[in-house]
């Protein structure tokens, strides 16, 4: 079908572009950003929120440290778990859209793309009234037709990252040394609240794991005297340089 070779087509522009850096493949409203090379602070993510195993145990070891984190969730869960997801607001944690169903939006139509987004909005809004600033492509697969899905959704920022152990991993010493050999300024760390469509005793054992590598993560790195901040602080730290004069 043709959609289904526009879908390809763009997900290879998303993946040629991506190979050389996430920035300005969007303009007008919307910018894809892994790392802040201006920002002293480092970003803690967690994606595919709210787990009824594992969302727990972080909230736990990130509330051990005073840390606050950004958390995205996938709109499905959401309205599965809606107590889960009060816990993340309540012990203010920023929100982010992961999509309604998790889906790779390399291999799926315009019209189920943009559907995916706002359906994810629409499920905060009617959960917590809020509408997230931010976008985190499934797997990221960031394509260059979501600018407009994204903007018209509220959506400001779409956040990749530049840090990230292997997704399967749970051993916390093995987590917390990958996370920290690569961890620099500006990063965006991401690690995984549970795992989609895993096996549910991997999931459980990755999140716990996770959730114990905090422990030494955090203060390894508040000992190198970088701050955790929320996704939204960090993008704040970022410097737009002028356009040259045409």
């Amino acid at each position: 079908m043709l959609w289904k070779s526009f879908a390809l087509a763009a997900g290879g522009l998303a993946r040629g572009t991506l190979g050389m850096g996430f920035q300005d493949l969007m303009r007008y409203g919307c910018t894809i950003v892994r790392r802040v090379d201006t920002s002293p602070n480092v970003s803690l993510t967690f994606d595919d929120s709210p787990d009824p195993v594992t969302t727990v145990p972080i909230l736990e070891s990130l509330a051990a440290h005073s840390v606050k984190a950004t958390f995205f969730v996938i709109g499905e869960r959401v309205r599965q778990h809606p107590e889960l997801f009060q816990r993340i607001l309540s012990d203010g944690h920023e929100i982010g859209n992961h999509t309604e169903h998790h889906l790779d939006l390399h291999k799926v139509s315009p019209g189920k793309l943009r559907r995916e987004i706002v359906d994810c909005q629409e499920s905060i809004v009617q959960a917590a009234g809020i509408r997230p600033k931010l976008f985190r492509a499934p797997y990221g697969h960031f394509r260059a037709d979501m600018r407009n899905p994204a903007r018209f959704s509220g959506i400001e920022q779409l956040v990749g990252w530049d840090v990230s152990p292997l997704i399967s991993e749970t051993d916390p010493k093995v987590i917390a040394a990958d996370v920290l050999s690569s961890t620099r300024r500006g990063s965006i760390i991401l690690l995984h609240d549970g795992l989609i469509g895993a096996d549910p005793e991997l999931s459980r054992t990755v999140g716990r794991g996770v959730a114990v590598s905090l422990h030494k993560i955090i203060p390894s790195l508040l000992d190198r005297g970088i701050r955790l901040v929320t996704s939204g602080e960090l993008l704040a730290d970022a410097v737009v340089l002028p356009s040259p004069a045409a």
